[in-house]
């Protein structure tokens, strides 16, 4: 079975291509945090920001992370529980009466 040279070309340009998209760009938000503005830097998951640029992950650190998280989870109290509650229900509120959803 003989491959054409041009699907190789292809295959070798999308190879070359991937291994150069390590680094994804990081998006900006803007937020208001003390009746200031900021910035924030936000990567996509499996991404960590790190000096201005996203960079990848390694499994471990995913994995520790998750962790992490479901460890939060389970040591979360009440009071935290019902502030989000009531931040999210205040946010949703803002947002309807400036028109939104």
């Amino acid at each position: 079975m003989s491959y054409s040279t041009d699907l190789i070309g292809k295959i070798e340009r999308v190879y070359e291509s991937s291994s150069e998209i390590e680094e994804a760009v990081a998006s900006r938000i803007k937020s208001f945090a003390g009746g200031r503005p900021h910035v924030k830097m936000m990567c996509g998951p499996g991404y960590k920001l790190v000096d201005g640029a996203c960079i990848r992950m390694n499994a471990k650190e995913i994995m520790n992370r998750r962790k992490a998280a479901r460890k939060n989870a389970r040591t979360t109290t009440a009071a935290e529980t019902r502030g989000i509650v009531l931040r999210a229900r205040t946010m949703a509120r803002r947002n309807m009466a400036m028109g939104g959803k």
